[in-house]
């Protein structure tokens, strides 16, 4: 049994740090890029960051923010509201990755259910998570009001999508959930086959965005495997396009954006990336 302790402290012992508002990252927000990016499970430090920002191609961080998955528990880590203001202050935007519940049959450890009202209830669940996380570690500001973040949905096609409903469901209770005033820009990372996330075009409601993963060295967003041209076109898709790669002596996956980032987006020329 764990027992709560609880210490008394005279008010003559609170110190001005104690009483100071606590640090505040990003402001809310998003808008559309059309650059370069890379994600990395651990974050790099504030330094290795200057770095990439001068020497790169790279403009935006796919950034995790937590999770329960067995791969995010042993390898991931995320950084505090002040490595958040600093990096930011270097020039980068984030897209920020909750890396939850998989389907019941992608060998994870931590599954949503089988069962499709199950599963939309647990979809439910892992936004308000990941908007607590929004909130807290990462201290967004104005409630987080439209900020970009994805669930991440490692690939399930171990014999033809056999929980294909429960998956739509668990992703209609996500974007359900972060639809709910404050709202925010509610998306999916996934393998653009393995993922199947052209099925996720008829859950409800439907993704803003996509962020597909397809290493096939090809950074355009046009070039989705098994995701239909039609789908998700108005600005509303990124891609991974290269995998653990250490073009700047720190390995990274490669990703290029014609889609949502915060947290006001970097415009610029479309490039490669369209």
């Amino acid at each position: 049994m764990i027992t709560a302790c609880i210490t008394i402290v005279a008010a003559s012992e609170i110190s001005q740090a104690t009483l100071a508002p606590p640090v505040r990252a990003l402001s809310s927000g998003d808008g559309i890029s059309y650059l370069s990016g890379f994600d990395k499970c651990a974050y790099p430090s504030v330094s290795e960051m200057e770095y990439l920002f001068t020497n790169s191609p790279y403009y935006w961080y796919g950034l995790y923010i937590g999770g329960d998955t067995a791969t995010y528990v042993a390898h991931c880590t995320f950084p505090s509201a002040s490595w958040l203001d600093s990096v930011h202050a270097q020039g980068w935007n984030f897209v920020f990755i909750w890396d939850g519940l998989q389907a019941p049959n992608s060998g994870n450890s931590y599954t949503f259910s089988s069962n499709a009202s199950t599963a939309y209830s647990q979809g439910q669940q892992q936004a308000t998570e990941a908007y607590g996380a929004l909130l807290g570690p990462e201290g967004i500001s104005n409630e987080a009001a439209n900020t970009v973040v994805v669930d991440d949905l490692e690939g399930y096609e171990y014999s033809g999508y056999p929980y294909q409903s429960a998956v739509t469901a668990f992703i209609s209770g996500w974007d359900q959930q972060l639809g709910l005033p404050t709202a925010q820009t509610y998306g999916v990372y996934g393998s653009s086959c393995e993922s199947n996330l052209a099925a996720l075009a008829s859950s409800n409601p439907v993704p803003e965005f996509i962020w597909g993963a397809s290493w096939d060295g090809n950074p355009s967003t046009s070039a989705l495997p098994c995701v239909p041209y039609g789908y998700w076109v108005d600005h509303q898709r990124l891609k991974q396009y290269e995998g653990q790669v250490s073009p700047y002596g720190i390995t990274v996956d490669e990703d290029c954006a014609n889609g949502p980032t915060s947290p006001s987006g970097s415009g610029g020329t479309i490039g490669n990336c369209g």
